[in-house]
């Protein structure tokens, strides 16, 4: 029998983040911030796929690995800039 020290995974995983009830209810001045913030009442859910490939080689005086990694995001909130100036309170 041959015996390699080699090894190799694989490794799939999805996430999801729920949007929070600030970013769709808030419309004010955001406290301890110098931001106005306007809510959006649609919010899509983030939504992420990884893979990971380790790749590894292991004797009893040596051992190395090798690990690809992807993150894939399909869809993220962020904030946006609005387009009204200093001081103007937008109607909502």
């Amino acid at each position: 029998m041959i015996f390699l020290p080699i090894g190799m995974a694989t490794q799939c995983g999805t996430g999801f983040r729920a949007p929070n009830i600030a970013e769709s209810g808030s419309n004010g001045i955001h406290d301890g911030t110098p931001f106005y913030e306007i809510g959006r009442c649609v919010i899509e859910s983030g939504k992420q796929l990884q893979l990971m490939l380790p790749l590894g080689y292991n004797d009893p005086n040596f051992s190395l690995e090798v690990n690809a990694f992807v993150n894939n995001i399909n869809t993220i909130s962020s904030r946006k800039n609005c387009e009204y100036q200093r001081g103007e309170i937008p109607a909502v």
